[in-house]
């Protein structure tokens, strides 16, 4: 037998050595500050689970700053000026009807559950109306719901807010906030100490997290707490559709496990940051003003149309509104029957 020489040996292992796979880096654009628990305990853990699915082929570096303003999210990764973004669908009113069913007042029991029961609709009802048309969803994320803070004067009547000019940004905040009888400051978070810390509003809606992650605590003496919020405030988690078109069929498929219903649940840990924010909140001097059942019930009579209008829009659409609502809030029932919600 004829011995093989070193070249020969060097050559052969040349041939069948496997080709290194591609590996793909992915441009998030990040317009929330690094300290904030959405980006630490949120974010992070969804990059490494992408990381993990792909084998290593895909990886997800975040910007340092936002390379636009908040409103214009969607369009960033629309373009392809970045690859990834989260865009908050009352900023993009005329396209996003459906998704917004999850901000209905009253209607945000808990962030995972909201988050859930959004992608679990999505799949059965809202996925064939295409309302992402031009980018590839990837996930939705609805965060904690909302309840009111003031800077001075405590809300336990309709009387009480009525004037008040109150920060909010959500699709039903200007209906929330008329029926507070207040003014409504249509802005979104990260501005909210701005305007609180030069006295230019009353009161802001705002879940229990954020009002340590915007450092606007120190400015807010009481908060009425509603069962499942005035609102909640949802977003679309979109990826730019070449960049998705020029994936190969198995990044695509590790990319959607790690996101999809894996990263609405990751929104379990925004339910934990509004636990820890709500033992803070307890101990600080806060006013806590649990909402009675007479203004709960005032306020469930003037926000009872817009479930119908809702129910109305998605008829538009293509959608049974009614299947769906009444869906949905079976699904987000089931899923907040385990989740944290503020007791006194």
């Amino acid at each position: 037998m004829k011995r093989r020489t070193p070249l020969y040996a060097a050559l052969a292992t040349m041939l069948f050595v496997a080709p290194a796979q591609a590996k793909t880096e992915l441009l998030f654009n990040l317009f929330i500050p690094r300290v904030h628990h959405f980006y630490k305990d949120h974010l992070v853990p969804w990059a490494a689970a992408v990381e993990k699915e792909s084998g290593g082929r895909l990886t997800i570096k975040f910007t340092a700053s936002s390379l636009g303003p908040i409103p214009r999210q969607f369009d960033l990764a629309r373009t392809g000026v970045a690859d990834i973004a989260i865009a908050q669908h009352v900023f993009n009113a005329r396209r996003f009807v459906l998704p917004t069913i999850a901000d209905l007042p009253f209607a945000g029991l808990s962030s995972e559950a909201a988050s859930v029961a959004l992608w679990k609709t999505h799949g059965k009802y809202f996925a064939k109306a295409n309302e992402h048309k031009g980018v590839r969803l990837l996930a939705y994320i609805v965060i904690g719901p909302s309840h009111l803070w003031t800077i001075d004067k405590p809300v336990r009547t309709l009387a009480d807010s009525k004037g008040m000019k109150i920060r909010a940004a959500a699709r039903y905040a200007k209906n929330v906030v008329d029926g507070l009888g207040g003014v409504l400051i249509a802005k979104p978070g990260p501005v909210a100490y701005e305007l609180i810390s030069k006295g230019a509003v009353d009161a802001t809606a705002f879940n229990i997290a954020d009002i340590y992650n915007f450092r606007i605590s120190k400015f807010l003496k009481n908060v009425t707490v509603f069962p499942g919020g005035l609102y909640a405030a949802s977003f679309s988690m979109v990826m730019n559709q070449a960049k998705w078109d020029g994936l190969s069929k198995e990044d695509r498929a590790a990319l959607m496990r790690a996101s999809g219903e894996h990263m609405a649940r990751l929104s379990g840990n925004w339910d934990e940051a509004d636990r820890k924010a709500w033992g803070r909140i307890k101990k600080s001097g806060v006013n806590i003003i649990f909402a009675s059942d007479n203004l709960i019930g005032e306020l469930k009579a003037k926000f009872a149309p817009l479930e119908q209008q809702w129910v109305e829009m998605a008829n538009k659409r293509g959608v049974d509104g009614a299947a769906a609502l009444a869906f949905y809030k079976k699904t987000i029932a089931e899923e907040a029957a385990k989740s944290w919600r503020p007791t006194p």
